[in-house]
């Protein structure tokens, strides 16, 4: 195996890698950009040096960063997913090549605390907050789903697919397509997504794949 960075000091949450070849990493100790052979940290990037826990390289060479530790908890008294622990400041930024810019805020989403993205075929973009799962254009928002369409509390995952996005919750596993929502049959909370060997959806629930 070889070693290409070592996080002396920060816990590594997430990896992207975006289509210029650079990798990027989400810490505990902020963004991080590697090369193959050095690192470039936060401050030089354009973003604060705090906790980032998600990182998503988008279609258009440009990056999505969620900034604020943190981790889901037990179910709420509603049966939703939450964030038991936060740290740093939440918020959604996009940075783009050839990455000499100070990043750009992401506004208008129903919280600044988010937790997944996905980016489907038809290139929508979707933010999954703790107030519900957003379309974005431009650098707001087009669209919010919540608790009226069926999705409580945070997704835990977004797995993109042909003609939307599939969404897993604490009540289970939703569809998200051009229409809107779609709920599923599998009504038991859903901790992750992943794509199957035929190109199917899996979830993991507490007792299945």
């Amino acid at each position: 195996r070889e070693v290409v960075a070592r996080f002396a000091t920060s816990v590594p949450w997430d990896l992207a890698q975006t289509r210029d070849g650079y990798v990027w990493a989400a810490t505990t100790g902020g963004l991080v950009r590697l090369d193959g052979r050095r690192m470039v940290m936060a401050p030089e990037l354009g973003v604060p040096a705090v906790p980032v826990r998600r990182v998503e390289a988008l279609r258009d060479g440009s990056l999505l960063v969620a900034t604020g530790g943190g981790y889901l908890g037990p179910l709420s008294s509603d049966g939703a997913f939450v964030i038991s622990y936060r740290e740093g400041p939440g918020r959604v930024l996009r940075l783009r090549p050839p990455w000499t810019e100070p990043a750009e805020e992401i506004t208008g989403l129903p919280s600044s605390w988010a937790w997944a993205f996905a980016e489907d075929d038809a290139g929508r973009i979707v933010v999954a907050t703790e107030a519900g799962v957003c379309r974005l254009r431009g650098r707001g928002v087009e669209r919010c789903f919540g608790p009226a369409e069926g999705i409580v509390g945070v997704a835990s995952a977004l797995l993109p697919d042909r003609d939307g996005v599939w969404v897993a919750t604490a009540r289970g596993l939703v569809w998200l397509g051009e229409g809107g929502v779609t709920q599923t049959t599998l009504r038991v909370p859903v901790w992750a997504l992943a794509r199957g060997p035929a190109g199917e959806a899996l979830a993991l629930t507490d007792e299945s794949i």
